[in-house]
C-alpha cells in the first residue's frame, strides 16, 4: 500500500507537497502522469523486439509519406525524431512536463485498456539533473539541461547512431528541445530519451532521481473538476482547431 504522505486527493494536497519536492535549493523537477500506477517509465518503442532497428524503419517510412503534408521540412535527424513523437509513432522518447498540473491532467485520463481503468493513478516527479548524473552526463551548472542541437553528447542517441549497436551502458537522459509545436509549448514539454537500455527509469540507481505520488481512484473525479476550474483542459493543452468543438460542447449549459 502506498504511504499516505505520497497520496494526492486534491489540488491543495499537491500544492502542499510541492515545496518538499522542489526542496530548499529549488531543484529542477519534471512531471509525468500515468493513469495506472502499474505502468513503467519506459518509452513506447521498448514494447517492440529489436527496438532500435524498428525506430529507423519507422523514421524512413515517416519521411517517405510525410513530405506532402509538411509546411516545413525538418533539417536535422533529431527534428524528425521529435516530429515522429509528436504524431504518435513509437520512439525512445518519453514525454514530461515542467508543470505539475499538466502531469496531473494526463494522470487523470482514462487508460485505453478497460482492465486498467479502475485503478489508482500516478504522478511521477523526475529530477533531470540527478538522472543525467546517473548516466555520467551531468551539466554545469546543474540546471543546464542537455539540449538537442546544442550538446554533441546527444548525437549518440540519434536513431542512425543507435541502430546496430548490440549493447551499451548509456543510460536514459533528460533532455530539452526547441518547442516547435503549439501543443508542445502549451504542455511545457520536455523529454527523456533512452539508448539501448530497457531498465525503467524508476528502477535505476538508488531512485534518488525520481518520486512517485499516488492518486487514489476515489479522488479522480474531484481532481478532474479542480483542474477544469483552473482551465487545465483538452483545449488548453491541445490548442488545435479540432479541439475547439469538443471544448465548446463541454461548456454548454
Amino acid at each position: 500500500m502506498p504511504n499516505s504522505h505520497n497520496k494526492i486527493k486534491s489540488i491543495s494536497d499537491l500544492l502542499r507537497k510541492l515545496p518538499a519536492i522542489f526542496g530548499q535549493a529549488k531543484k529542477t523537477v519534471w512531471f509525468r502522469g500515468h493513469s495506472c500506477t502499474q505502468w513503467k517509465l519506459l518509452p513506447s518503442l521498448v514494447r517492440y523486439a529489436g527496438p532500435s532497428n524498428k525506430e529507423m524503419l519507422l523514421l524512413k517510412r515517416f519521411k517517405q509519406h510525410s513530405f506532402p503534408f509538411l509546411d516545413r521540412i525538418p533539417q536535422h535527424e533529431w527534428e524528425w525524431l521529435f516530429l515522429m513523437q509528436h504524431y504518435g509513432l513509437p520512439t525512445r522518447l518519453l514525454d514530461w512536463s515542467e508543470s505539475p498540473l499538466v502531469g496531473l491532467y494526463f494522470a487523470l485520463l482514462d487508460s485505453p485498456k478497460k482492465s486498467e481503468r479502475n485503478k489508482d493513478a500516478a504522478l511521477w516527479c523526475l529530477y533531470p539533473d540527478e538522472l543525467n548524473t546517473l548516466a555520467n552526463a551531468a551539466s554545469t551548472p546543474s540546471h543546464n539541461v542537455l539540449c538537442f542541437g546544442d550538446d554533441p553528447l546527444l548525437d549518440a542517441y540519434l536513431p542512425s547512431q543507435v541502430i546496430g549497436v548490440q549493447s551499451s551502458d548509456r543510460g536514459p537522459l533528460a533532455i530539452i528541445a526547441p518547442r516547435q509545436f503549439k501543443r508542445l509549448y502549451a504542455q511545457q514539454g520536455v523529454f527523456t530519451i533512452f539508448h539501448q537500455s530497457t531498465i525503467p527509469i524508476e528502477d535505476l540507481g538508488k531512485q534518488k532521481h525520481i518520486r512517485k505520488l499516488v492518486i487514489p481512484l476515489s479522488a479522480k473525479t474531484r481532481l478532474r473538476k479542480e483542474l477544469d476550474y483552473l482551465m487545465i483542459n483538452e483545449l488548453s493543452l491541445f490548442p488545435e482547431l479540432e479541439k475547439v468543438g469538443t471544448r465548446v460542447k463541454e461548456v454548454m449549459p
